[in-house]
Parts: structure tokens; sequence; C-alpha cells
């Protein structure tokens, strides 16, 4: 659990200044995006025809998709994630990793990016044995037992182009045991032989040995930029120079896409942001086949070496200012939404913003969305994102920059309380044809509806609201009992929204007002009837084990509902019934010291599964013993639930069991025990409520010791924590 993210929970809400949670982005422009989902949706419109071919043959989405979203779900969703055409050997493929001599492999046959084997045997000038002995060397070049067989591959080379194929693997042995002089030596040698190849070859590995010893000593034991290095300028200038001498001798060369990005490296040791960032604005018009660096990858190198490269301890470069981007408008954009929020040195702001207006000469509605951004997150001004952004609701399809546009409109509309918000919302659908568009618009929808106090509007039969989690976050923490219970019963509503329903039902009528009396007990026997006799019961321990406690409803069709949880005993050391057995009793007895602690047990012994099966957002009857957050005024389901009664509180039923006179002696030494042991292991609590100091704790635990020495709550409780 140590290594589990404080924050990794989604946030299902459309206003973020700042990122939060897991797959939490939406496929609109936005400050709170990931930066390459970001850079990802720029290139979706830039190659809008690649990514709408894809489609075709992307794999089909099983459901609705979700809103909620990264840039590798992006990513997938269209299927763009293929083999990159490369022309790289084996020497040159690991090289611009730590160091050449970690990458030590022994392969059992030839890779298929590795040109020599073709090289050597499309050379007629070769005899066989050459051939072969050549062939049986370069297979074991980086396995230990490579001598022996180098040896005999230089012994049987006796035409000018076996020596030549010999020697290069020789100075490919070197290269990778980091004798980057011996190394250059042989290459340069072999710039003037005879076979093309190795001749293409040995130039293009030049520039590598020139990248090795540029940056030997950059990287620490662990991969990452050592504190204080720098780059020597002098080599760095020679890796440059080396790369530039391959493009012009081969501008279409087997390496010309690589050296061209090696050259990024670079820029990057250097401290260069301006040829950096020029590098990748070229790079993001280019489509991915003329790259040798796919999408995600060129996002993700983006983030990393271009818009985060100033904080890394060991690169003392000075933080990227605008003017370096200006030369690509969408990189400039990508910065000025991350600039907008609430970073250390304070947000953009708003002349910042109006200086790079030349920048955006030609792209005037990029430019207009910036401002409507900056007025509407950081400025808080929505009705100057209405002035800025014209309403364009109506088009008969989006790119996601067209869709970014509309959606800051509608949520200026919401902020402003306009009525005509959901008609804008509703107006948008036909045209969110592109993935997690739609998604992104029942979100919208959903939020809306709440904040009206239309919650049933999204249950109708001609609900846009199709996505099973919006419709179960309002359900679970939103709904009153009659729409559960209308859901339950709805043939018109899936099976698991039925299920669900009713489990939420059930579920609030046992426990909502036992803080520490009142009772749904009449409600609760009454829909308890719903539950089929056979209805299961999970206890989650399957869901559980890969850690996926808010992703339950990905594996809907591996674990039904638990609707059978209130139909079994609830057992625990008070020996429990069913708790249609303890809602009966509850019914003549709201108050009853007993029954009270059996419904405390059974949130005891079943909070796993009752955690697990709830929508992402965490139950509100949950939230303190889980140190889990209610959902907040922006976000679905933050809204004031219509469920009659407080939550249920351990601690609360408890303590009130403890102050009842009429509580047998055994109730009050079992209320004391679990008093306690809410504090255990650790001396946090885990029953809610007001957490109670160590003294007050410690006095619980000697007047179980004192009062009830013969109980064996007594006996068995050790520790007060």
């Amino acid at each position: 659990m140590a290594c589990i993210p404080e924050e990794c929970g989604q946030t299902w809400k459309l206003v973020r200044r700042n990122p939060h949670g897991c797959q939490s982005d939406i496929a609109m422009l936005s400050p709170g995006n990931d930066t390459r989902l970001n850079l990802l949706l720029f290139m979706a419109d830039m190659h809008a025809e690649r990514y709408k071919a894809a489609l075709k043959t992307a794999k089909s989405v099983k459901g609705e998709e979700s809103p909620l979203l990264d840039f590798t779900v992006f990513n997938a969703r269209f299927n763009a994630q293929k083999d990159v055409k490369k022309a790289e050997t084996d020497d040159s493929r690991d090289a611009d990793d730590n160091s050449p001599g970690e990458g030590n492999y022994c392969p059992k046959t030839f890779d298929r990016a590795d040109g020599f084997p073709g090289a050597v045997k499309a050379d007629s000038a070769l005899a066989p044995v050459e051939r072969d002995a050549l062939l049986a060397a370069r297979l074991v070049l980086r396995c230990k037992e490579h001598e022996g067989t180098l040896a005999k591959a230089a012994q049987a080379a006796t035409t000018p182009s076996g020596k030549a194929f010999a020697d290069y693997l020789e100075a490919a042995k070197l290269f990778w045991a980091g004798d980057y002089n011996g190394a250059a030596d042989a290459f340069t040698r072999l710039t003037n032989a005879e076979n093309p190849w190795v001749r293409q070859t040995a130039l293009y590995m030049l520039a590598r040995v020139a990248l090795q010893r540029a940056q030997k000593g950059f990287f620490d034991e662990y991969g990452d930029v050592k504190n204080g290095w720098k780059a020597d300028k002098k080599l760095t200038g020679a890796t440059e120079a080396a790369l530039d001498a391959y493009l012009k001798a081969y501008p279409t060369g087997l390496y010309a896409a690589s050296a061209q990005g090696l050259k990024r490296r670079v820029f990057w040791l250097e401290g260069r942001p301006d040829k950096l960032a020029r590098e990748y604005g070229r790079l993001l018009a280019v489509d991915e086949g003329e790259r040798n660096i796919d999408d995600v990858t060129l996002a993700q190198e983006i983030d990393d070496k271009l818009f985060w490269f100033p904080f890394e301890p060991g690169l003392n470069h000075p933080a990227p200012r605008w003017e370096f981007l200006s030369t690509s408008p969408a990189l400039l954009a990508v910065f000025d939404l991350r600039r907008m929020r609430e970073a250390r040195n304070g947000p953009l702001t708003r002349p910042d913003l109006e200086a790079q207006k030349r920048a955006f000469a030609g792209n005037t509605a990029l430019y207009e969305y910036l401002l409507a951004a900056h007025a509407f997150y950081v400025e808080k001004k929505p009705d100057e994102v209405l002035s800025l952004i014209p309403d364009e609701a109506g088009q008969t399809s989006f790119s996601y920059f067209e869709f970014s546009r509309q959606m800051l409109r509608g949520l200026a509309l919401e902020a402003v309380k306009d009525e005509s918000s959901l008609d804008f919302w509703m107006r948008m659908l036909p045209g969110a044809t592109l993935p997690f568009q739609r998604p992104a618009l029942e979100l919208a929808i959903a939020l809306h509806h709440e904040r009206a106090g239309t919650v049933d509007k999204v249950f109708d039969a001609d609900s846009p609201v199709r996505y099973p989690y919006l419709r179960q976050i309002l359900l679970l923490n939103v709904a009153d009992a009659a729409l559960l219970r209308r859901q339950a019963t709805n043939k018109n509503a899936s099976r698991r929204e039925r299920d669900k329903a009713l489990f939420t039902l059930l579920s609030k009528e046992a426990l909502h007002g036992r803080s520490p009396a009142g009772s749904h007990a009449t409600d609760f026997l009454r829909d308890a009837a719903l539950v089929p006799h056979d209805a299961p019961v999970d206890d989650g321990s399957a869901v559980m084990a890969d850690g996926a406690v808010h992703t339950v409803d990905d594996k809907a069709d591996e674990h039904p509902v638990p609707l059978g949880l209130f139909l079994r005993p609830i057992g625990g050391e008070f020996r429990c019934p069913s708790m249609i057995e303890v809602q009966r009793r509850l019914a003549k007895d709201p108050n009853d010291p007993r029954t009270l602690l059996c419904v405390a047990d059974f949130v005891r012994l079943n909070v796993n599964v009752l955690f697990l099966w709830t929508p992402p957002v965490p139950w509100r009857e949950f939230n303190m013993a889980h140190g889990e957050s209610v959902p907040g005024a922006d976000t679905l389901g933050g809204g004031p639930s219509r469920f009659p009664g407080g939550p249920h509180g351990r601690m609360a039923v408890y303590q009130a069991v403890l102050a009842n006179p009429k509580a047998d002696r055994d109730s009050k030494a079992y209320a004391l025990y679990r008093s306690v042991r809410c504090y255990a292991p650790g001396g946090n609590n885990d029953c809610g409520g007001e957490d109670a100091p160590k003294a007050l704790r410690k006095a619980w635990f000697w007047r179980l010791k004192k009062d009830y020495p013969a109980s064996r709550w007594a006996k068995e409780l050790k520790f007060y924590w």
C-alpha cells in the first residue's frame, strides 16, 4: 500500500483547473487535463483522416464509453499504437539509454530491425564461408561467447566486403564495451568501405559514438539525471555536427529519421528549448508514418523534455519562455493551459497571454479559446467566455478543438445559471461523433440535472445519459427512496442497474438513521421482498485481489451484485441473525441495544463488500471510516442527498448503548470493547465520528476491565492503542 498514490480516484467533474486522480481527464482542452492528453487532442485534429480511418479497425468498445480517460485510454480507443517503422541496428537501438554496456543479451534469432543480416546476404561478392561466419558472429555479438566467433569471422573474411563486415562487427563490439575512442577510429575507417550498407551505417554510428561521449556520466545507477551534471558544449556540438554530416550525406537514408530524432537529445542536453520546441512543432505536424516516433511517445517526450525539464535537478536550464514556443501554436497553447494551473510561481497572467497575440496570427479561434479559458479558469469570469465563444452547438460534427470551444461555452452558461444551458448541451449531442465526446456531454447533462434538482429526469426513458457509472453515482449519493425503488423495479433499466438500485436502497434503509436511533425498518422489510431467495453473496475478495476498489463495474459480468448479503446471517461474536430479522426487531424497538449492535456488526463484517459495491465516488456512510471525502459541490454526486436520515456511524451506536440504562451487561461490555478496537491497530479511527483522544480510549479500556472483568471482551482486549 505504501506505493499507492495519495489521490488516485476518478473525479466526476468537468471544471478542473488542476489535474486530479487517475483517468480523470475529459476529451476537451483544459488546464486540468494531463498535458499529454491535450497534445494528443491536437494531434487527432491535425491528422484527422488517419484517426478516423483508425476507428474503422479499432477494437470494439464494450458498452458505453466513460467520459473520464487518460492519454493511454484515448490512444487505445483509436488503436493508433502500432509498430513504428525503424531502420536501426542492434548496435544503435539502445545506445540512447543509460549505457551501451548495460544492453547485453544473447538473441536466438536476428531482430527484424537489424539490417546487418540482409546486407550480408545481399552482397554477392561474399563467399558462402564468409557469409556463414559473419552471420554466426553477428548473432552472438552481444553474448559472452562472442570472442571466438568474432575471431572465426575475421579469419574467414578474405574479400574486401568480408573484411569490411568483420571490421564493422569489431567496431560494434568496442561500442558496446564503452570503448568510444576505439569505436570511433574503427567506424571512421569504415566510412570509405566499398559495401554501401557498411559505409552508411559506419557514418551513422560515428554520430552515436559522439552522443555517448556527450552524455557520459549523465545518468546515475537508476537511470536518472545526476545532480549538477552539465553538458560539455564541445561534445554536444560534435554530436550535432556528426548527425548533420550523416543527414547531409544520406538525407533519406536508412537512419535519417533516427538521426533527426537524436538531435532532440542534443538540444535537451544543451538546454536549448528554442531548438527543441521548433523540432517538436515540426513533428506534431508530420504524420506518424513519416517519423520514427508514434503520437503517444511524442506526447510523453514533449511533456518530459520540454515542459518539465527546467525542474529536473540535474539540468540547470532556464524555464522555457513562451517565445521559444511561438513557432508552434499547438505547443504554445498546451503550455499556456498548463500555466493556468495553480503553479508555485502563480498562474499565467492576462498581460502575458495578451502579449502572445502575434504568435497566434492566422489562428484566431485558438487564441480566443485561450483567452476564454483564462477568463473562466483563472479570472473566474464566465461572462467573458460567452462574449468570446459564439454559440455553435448545432454543428453536425466537432473536431476536438471545436468541441472544446463549445464545452467551455456550456460550462460558462452553467456558471451564470443560464436557463438555456440544458438546451445547449442537448443541441451538441448529434454532433458529438468522435470518441469520448458524447460521454462528456452525458456528464454535463447529469451534473445539470443534479444541480437543478431534477435527478429523476436522468432516468427517464428518453434520457441521453447512458453511461452506467453516471446513473449509479446519482442513485447512490443523491436519489431518494422513491427513485431508488422506481429503478429497482424498472423493467426498462438494465438488470445491473436494477440490482444496484435495490442494493443501495436496502443498504440505506438498513443503515441510515442509526446514529444512534431512528428506523427505516418497515420500508426495508417491504423492499427486501424484491431480493430473490438465491441472490448471490460476494465477499469482494476477487475484486480486492487486483486492488480495483473503484472499478467494480469493469468486472460486471464476473461479479454479480451481492444482494444475498441481506439474507444470510450476520454472524460475528454476537451471533447476529440476518439483516431481515434484525430489521423485524428494530421495527418493534428501534433502540434495542443488542439489535443496534448487530447493525454495527453488519457494517463491520461487510464493510469491504459494501464499499466495493458502489460507484467510484465513495459512500457517505464510510467517508470518515475510510478517510474518503464527500464529493465536492462541483462533482457528480456532490449535491445534497434526498434520502432521509443521517449516515451510519458505528461509534455513535456504541456510545448510545453505553448511555442506555436498559442495556444489559454483555451489550455494554461489547460496546466498550468495540469502541476501543475502532482504533486498532494503528490508533486511527475507522468507526466514524470524532476521534477519541488516547486518554478517553484508556478510560474505556479500564472501565471494561474493572466493570466487566468476567466478560470475554475484557479478557480478549490487551491494548487501547
